[in-house]
């Protein structure tokens, strides 16, 4: 029997069993800027536990981060690139938090140490500011991140894990949820309202506790000239014909009836002009459990 959350008589999905695994998630990345196109793709892996589940959907999340590395890329400048963010990203290789029921975080559990953390990352960089000036930026600006609890928050709920898992639709009713939400677009030059619509699809294929969830993005905004030209001012060096951009956001997941993601591909991409400016992100994640991903590939393969 499915333990979906009935409030207005439609379910939602929310945690509703702890459970730990193993989770992979690749992100594809090209981005086009004129005659320069940058591709990469990367691999994170993670150890997560889910517990101390209550009536309300609330729950503790212990996440480790068991690598994060780069798997592929075409410029030194992403190699660069890369590797600075993995030094920050170092300070949430262990994140221990409670969230609420549409994963919003509620506690840090671990705050004192993330805060120390960014003590001993902090000396290694002034070390190196005698080779790289740039240094003294980075420092002063997570100076004042480190010195908010309400910014350390802000920050660990834009890691990777919890903007792919959560992504809009936990807790929302389904079939025929709707969300509302402000984010940058893609170069993140301009913000834009999305309204994302979440229903469950039948799928014969799949095992009986496991729904398949898919979400659609619209943008609200009204994408007109001011919109555009206010969004793409730093490009028009290229000098752009196309008046309206392309947006698309939208997701897939399987997910069980308790709260476990097994498989999920989101597909995100603002393409302005495909031969001079566009941004394309793809990520999937998928559960390490051979016993319950193995099922999934046949259904897709059959």
């Amino acid at each position: 029997m499915m333990s979906w959350n009935l409030n207005d008589n439609r379910p939602k999905l929310l945690f509703k069993e702890p459970f730990s695994t193993k989770y992979t998630l690749h992100i594809t990345t090209s981005i086009l800027s004129g005659g320069i196109e940058l591709n990469s793709k990367a691999e994170i892996r993670w150890q997560v536990d889910i517990k101390n589940i209550n009536d309300k959907g609330e729950a503790d999340l212990n996440i480790i981060t068991l690598h994060h590395r780069l798997l592929e890329n075409n410029s030194p400048i992403i190699s660069d690139m890369s590797g600075i963010s993995n030094v920050f990203a170092s300070m949430y290789n262990e994140i221990e938090v409670q969230v609420d029921s549409t994963g919003k975080i509620l506690k840090v559990y671990n705050l004192d140490t993330i805060k120390k953390k960014w003590s001993w990352v902090k000396k290694d960089m002034e070390a190196l500011l005698e080779q790289n000036e740039g240094f003294k930026d980075m420092i002063l600006t997570n100076d004042e991140l480190y010195s908010s609890s309400e910014k350390i928050q802000m920050a660990i709920e834009a890691n990777e894990f919890f903007e792919v898992y959560f992504n809009h639709f936990w807790g929302r009713s389904l079939p025929g949820g709707k969300s509302n939400i402000n984010k940058f677009n893609l170069f993140s030059t301009s913000p834009i309202e999305w309204r994302y619509d979440f229903r469950s699809v039948h799928n014969s294929t799949l095992m009986d506790d496991v729904k398949c969830v898919r979400i659609k993005g619209t943008p609200v905004t009204i994408i007109d000239k001011n919109w555009v030209g206010n969004a793409y001012s730093a490009f028009a060096h290229l000098q752009l014909k196309k008046t309206v951009p392309i947006l698309e956001d939208k997701a897939e997941y399987l997910v069980t009836s308790f709260g476990k993601i097994i498989h999920a591909s989101i597909k995100r991409q603002e393409i302005v002009d495909p031969e001079l400016l566009f941004a394309k992100y793809s990520y999937e994640l998928f559960t390490e459990d051979k016993n319950e991903l193995d099922p999934f590939k046949e259904s897709v393969n059959g």
